[in-house]
């Protein structure tokens, strides 16, 4: 470390006091909070750790930023000393503020901080109140202020150490700064992935508590500050309730109450346990496909699927969005949250899933890229029990395209690893390749043969272009060499994907009227 120049030890300091503040506060919310009997989960931490380097790499790559300036670097321009020591101990302060608020938002309401908080804005009054005949606010008080104070001793104390350490000169100083500002970018972005860390992230440890554990209050907070204002409206819910009650036949109607309670007497299954694979189809538009009567006939597979299944031709889903649609899939309930989408907030991720309801059975759901877009992997992992989530690094197959691997290999290593399964399962399989960019793999050049079709008929058939056309025609293929592996592995699997061409369609079907949807 006394090699590297003052500046980089600095905010390194700076960046460490932040984590271990952070860590020592996971301790006490975890001896706080934590179930009874429920053992110490090292996984949790080591994630929270993940998300307090982000944060503390997001204010450390600020601070390298911001001196970059020479006027803003203290190790040039003494004259900017005080600047820094009152700004640091008033971010370590808005730092405690949150993470106070945290603690007893979580005593109170039993979830992480999160922007609805500020909706207590609007009866301040009365929220108040409240909090100083619930909380001891005093001491509270007392105790932030002795931290800030203590907070500006150490922090004007250690500015003061490295500015009196004798200056570092060397050559190549400024590939140090180059490689310590690349370290700060990896650290904000949070995982070696496509996408970067997020708050789902936090739901594939596949426990509550142990989510909220590993979640930090900064990334609750700003994650959730686009979605404050979703809320229900009570007075519109009542006025469309007896249209409800009749749309769902809800067994015993309660205005007052709004009861939603259904009751059903489900067969026994306990001889029978079939196998179930739910196929969700990128972007299939209905008046593109051959089973409306496209002349282009772009879906000969799939179309004598339908006619040896069960085709639920009368489908429609109301709006665009890849995250929608399986949002919708997999609860069963429509995404009307706008402008964003429902599986973005992270107040919404607690969902049912009939997926759940088949006892026995072993749940899997094959992705053949990142699953954290959208942050559907929060929605996936916290809803559905036991889920097995295999996602683009845990196949053989390499990526093609910003999508993953192809929906063939796809489709292909899905059916290997789920003729090899012991017990009845419940798996999910979802493409992409039927989307820009329209990558289809070299492998598949000779034995897909790819067609064109002049301008003026692409356009009147309702495609922009040959590629769009044949990443279509390709999304057929995929679905026949599937359909060909799944039938050599076992009769009782290819007896059920063929009844099974019921659910494979009416996933699709869900984007069936819609010119295309897009992975928002």
């Amino acid at each position: 470390m006394g090699k590297l120049p003052r500046l980089i030890r600095w905010i390194f300091s700076i960046m460490l006091i932040l984590v271990i503040c952070m860590s020592i506060y996971r301790f006490v919310f975890y001896f706080a909070y934590n179930p009874p009997s429920k053992a110490f989960s090292g996984s949790a931490f080591i994630m929270g750790l993940r998300f307090d380097a982000k944060f503390a790499s997001i204010i450390g790559l600020g601070i390298l930023l911001l001196c970059s300036i020479p006027f803003f670097n203290p190790f040039k321009n003494n004259r900017i000393t005080l600047f820094w020591n009152i700004l640091l101990p008033l971010l370590f302060i808005i730092m405690l503020l949150f993470y106070g608020s945290d603690f007893y938002h979580y005593d109170y309401l039993h979830q992480r901080l999160n922007a609805s908080v500020l909706n207590y804005f609007q009866d301040a009054a009365i929220s108040i109140n409240m909090m100083w005949q619930t909380y001891p606010l005093v001491k509270i008080l007392i105790a932030l202020l002795f931290l800030s104070f203590i907070a500006c001793i150490v922090f004007k104390s250690l500015l003061l150490n490295y500015q009196t350490t004798t200056k570092f000169y060397k050559r190549k100083g400024t590939w140090l700064y180059i490689v310590f500002f690349v370290l700060l970018s990896a650290l904000t972005f949070g995982k070696l992935s496509q996408f970067p860390l997020r708050w789902s992230d936090a739901f594939t440890l596949s426990d509550d508590f142990k989510a909220n554990l590993a979640l930090n209050p900064l990334q609750s907070f700003f994650s959730t500050l686009k979605f404050r204002d979703s809320k229900i409206d009570i007075r519109k819910v009542k006025e469309a309730y007896p249209l409800l009650v009749n749309h769902f036949a809800i067994t015993n109607p309660d205005s007052n109450n709004l009861n939603f309670e259904r009751k059903f007497i489900a067969a026994d299954s306990s001889t029978q346990k079939p196998n179930i694979i739910l196929v969700i189809c990128e972007s299939f538009s209905a008046y593109k496909s051959s089973m409306y009567g496209n002349p282009l006939n772009t879906t000969p597979y799939f179309n004598e699927l339908c006619n040896k299944g069960v085709f639920f031709e009368r489908c429609f889903t109301p709006s665009y969005g890849t995250a929608r649609g399986v949002w919708a899939t997999i609860t069963g309930i429509p995404d009307v949250e706008s402008p964003k989408t429902a599986s973005r907030n992270p107040l919404a991720v607690n969902q049912h899933t009939i997926i759940n309801d088949f006892k026995g059975y072993q749940n899997l759901y094959f992705l053949g890229g990142d699953p954290t877009w959208a942050n559907i992997q929060g929605l996936l992992s916290n809803n559905i029990n036991g889920l097995k989530l295999y996602q683009q690094d845990n196949f053989k197959a390499k990526k093609i395209d910003v999508w993953g691997i192809s929906d063939k290999n796809l489709l292909l290593e899905a059916n290997s690893i789920l003729s090899n399964q012991e017990k009845p399962f419940f798996a999910i399989i979802q493409t992409a390749d039927n989307h820009r960019p329209y990558t289809i793999p070299t492998e598949d050049a000779i034995e897909f043969k790819k067609l064109n079709f002049a301008k003026d008929s692409l356009v009147k058939y309702g495609f922009e272009n040959n590629d769009e056309m044949n990443a279509f025609r390709y999304t057929d293929f995929c679905f026949q060499k599937f359909m060909e592996a799944a039938k050599k592995k076992s009769i009782l699997t290819t007896l059920f994907l063929y009844l099974l061409a019921t659910m494979v369609l009416e996933a699709t079907q869900r984007n069936f009227q819609n010119p295309g949807m897009s992975k928002d």
